[in-house]
């Protein structure tokens, strides 16, 4: 997915919806070939949590109203 992603010049690689822990390394693996890469639909925030401390680009979640404490641990 990320090798094709990259075959066509992609600008954001994501991983599959709420599968961010079983597809963190396309993160990594996405970005040292200099795509911006996240998660796509996380609503658990301890993988919210993982994500961000992965150092992900971005992160889609239908529940970013009641994330405000976990922004708020850094």
């Amino acid at each position: 997915a990320v090798e094709d992603l990259l075959q066509k010049r992609g600008e954001v690689a994501l991983t599959p919806p709420n599968r961010y822990a079983e597809n963190r390394g396309s993160i990594s693996f996405a970005q040292e070939r200099g795509l911006r890469a996240g998660s796509s639909t996380n609503n658990d925030p301890e993988i919210i949590r993982m994500a961000m401390d992965d150092g992900v680009d971005l992160i889609l979640t239908d529940i970013a109203g009641e994330l405000g404490e976990l922004f708020q641990q850094d």
